[in-house]
């Protein structure tokens, strides 16, 4: 599965037009090269797509605990982004779901039970959860079951925690 996951475009009217190209020099290069060599590991879609954005002159962040990969900037800058975003996102090279064999949907969802056993670890409320037939059919339906529905309205580090800590399920 492709493992990108793109973060929200944050916008603000006072932001400077373009990204500073040369890197700072600092002492914490190195802790910030093995963020960077961390995240490469875990998110290589990501980092690939974040490579590719600083290239073209983007000073692009990065989210540790989700792959997320965004930008701050002008709302004159939105177009520009998206198709810089557009040509750097790595071919997708995911299967589809109705190419799922059942051997794949049964990883899926013995993924998804565990993923469900560890939040409720972390104090999240979540009922019962399907069988593996009824997840299956919700799944490509309007309505999937899924684990991280029940996590409710956290804040940013807590929902970063929670990732951390209880992977969501990707094939």
């Amino acid at each position: 599965m492709l493992g990108i996951a793109v973060g929200l475009v944050m916008l603000a009217g006072c932001s400077a037009a373009g990204p500073d190209p040369e890197p700072e020099a600092s002492s914490s290069t190195s802790s910030q090269q093995q963020v960077s060599d961390s995240f490469a590991e875990k998110f290589p879609d990501s980092q690939v797509l974040a490579d590719c954005l600083n290239e073209k002159g983007w000073d692009v962040t990065l989210n540790e605990a989700t792959g997320g990969v965004g930008f701050e900037g002008t709302t004159e800058q939105v177009d520009q982004y998206e198709i810089d975003q557009a040509e750097c996102a790595p071919e997708d090279d995911s299967i589809p779901l109705e190419d799922f064999t059942s051997e794949q949907w049964t990883a899926l969802y013995e993924m998804e039970l565990e993923t469900t056993e560890c939040l409720r670890a972390e104090g999240i409320a979540i009922e019962g959860a399907p069988s593996e037939q009824v997840f299956i059919d919700r799944y490509t339906s309007a309505d999937p079951w899924m684990s991280y529905a029940f996590v409710g309205d956290v804040g940013s580090d807590r929902w970063d925690e929670l990732n951390r800590l209880c992977p969501q399920p990707a094939m």
